[in-house]
């Protein structure tokens, strides 16, 4: 990466956020609790709002001309939700297809400030087909996650080039678990996602589980538990294994915090055996098989992947799983760019 100071900005569900990137590195972030869910269809956007305070927070802290600084928007902020809907390129999908698919979007209030949007990508048959059901479980679409793909791969290949030498998954759980398939260019060639963290927040907070289970989500999830949860999952379903936590709390089977243990490890079990029993992680040709996301669920989705694909699996560090969207987003800005 050259040494141009960049803005990357990445909007989501619930929030969006902005980072100053220098060198590779994330120097500041700003970040407000405003994202897609909270944009209404009148016309009043509120993720614009918050694109509009992320950039006027780190322009006053960074004391440069806004338009001698470069943006890059990913995630959420090329959907209609966001600050433009921009379609989803199609797999396999490289930085080429990427920087082609991007555009330029201007904010009225600020028409000097140019933001690269970043498209997602889509995986599957062609939508013109006109059986709209033709390979309906292949299609898959992300958006945002590619950014990760990318700064794993900026990060990695200074630090272990070796991980990359071969086509690779990338694991990420998260509100949804995304199953990333790369080739040793950095090109994508599909994602498979599951609602995973949907499930495990509705069944915790939707649903008559909400009395036997801790507010907080568990910070941790032991080992024996994941062990039981999986056996449970294998043997009676996620379904059943999901109501166990009510029958546990009523005979005081589990304390408070074992049962809330329980509920995220059966939920990630269910989602760590599909994950196994894709064709992509059991075809040896993806030589790693990387894992990201939050500390607790990263943890628990490795150990249960590791015991079943041996030591292809591997725990991305902190600060990788930190820095990657920014530093990723940033990487195909530039491409965009030259």
């Amino acid at each position: 990466m050259n040494s141009e100071m960049w803005i990357a900005l990445d909007g989501g569900t619930t929030n969006t956020r902005a980072s100053v990137v220098e060198n590779g590195k994330i120097t500041d972030t700003v970040k407000f609790d405003v994202g897609v869910r909270d944009t209404r269809g009148d016309g009043d956007n509120a993720v614009k709002a918050a694109v509009r305070a992320c950039l006027d927070t780190l322009f006053a802290r960074i004391g440069l001309d806004p338009a001698s600084v470069n943006c890059v928007a990913s995630g959420m902020l090329g959907s209609e939700a966001g600050l433009v809907n921009l379609p989803h390129v199609l797999a396999p999908a490289g930085a080429e297809e990427l920087a082609k698919g991007s555009v330029i979007w201007r904010d009225p209030l600020n028409p000097g400030v140019a933001i690269r949007i970043l498209p997602g990508i889509r995986t599957g048959p062609d939508l013109a087909n006109p059986d709209k059901f033709a390979g309906s479980l292949v299609q898959d679409i992300m958006r945002g996650e590619e950014t990760q793909v990318w700064g794993v791969r900026e990060t990695l290949s200074a630090t272990d080039p070796e991980a990359l030498n071969s086509p690779w998954l990338l694991v990420w759980p998260g509100s949804h678990t995304k199953l990333i398939a790369v080739e040793a260019d950095g090109t994508i060639t599909g994602s498979f996602t599951t609602l995973a963290g949907e499930t495990y927040s509705a069944l915790k907070s939707a649903t008559l589980l909400k009395r036997s289970v801790p507010e907080e989500p568990a910070r941790q999830i032991e080992e024996p538990i994941l062990d039981k949860a999986a056996r449970a999952v294998e043997s009676t379903g996620l379904m059943r294994a999901a109501f166990w936590t009510r029958v546990a709390d009523i005979s005081g089977g589990l304390n408070a915090q074992e049962r809330g243990q329980w509920l995220s490890a059966i939920v990630t079990a269910e989602d760590a055996w599909c994950l196994t029993s894709h064709p992509w992680t059991r075809n040896r040709r993806f030589a790693s098989i990387l894992v990201g996301g939050e500390p607790t669920r990263q943890s628990a989705y490795y150990y249960l992947l590791e015991k079943n694909l041996g030591n292809r699996v591997r725990k991305l560090d902190a600060e990788v799983i930190q820095s990657a969207a920014a530093v990723g987003a940033v990487r195909l800005g530039q491409w965009s760019k030259s």
